[in-house]
């Protein structure tokens, strides 16, 4: 998790491109992002605490992309329809 956080944060500028599509986005996020993040997850003992960590990382890079803070209150799933 501390890689794909890594690479959410090298991806900043992209994230806060207005010129980007959220389309976009999601794709690189697809591509760059989650390869990370789940790389040798197949080896993995999924537990609850991990299975939110994940959760939690993905709405976070979700916000980023459009540009909502959770200061903002939007639930998460208006996010992810967006």
């Amino acid at each position: 998790m501390g890689l794909a956080s890594a690479v959410i944060g090298h991806l900043y500028k992209i994230w806060k491109s207005k010129e980007i599509t959220i389309k976009t986005k999601v794709m690189v996020y697809q591509v760059l992002v989650m390869p990370v993040l789940l790389y040798g997850a197949e080896r993995w003992t999924m537990r609850k605490e991990d299975e939110r960590r994940l959760l939690t990382m993905e709405m976070s890079c979700l916000r980023r992309m459009l540009g909502v803070t959770r200061l903002d209150r939007i639930k998460n799933e208006e996010i992810r329809k967006e």
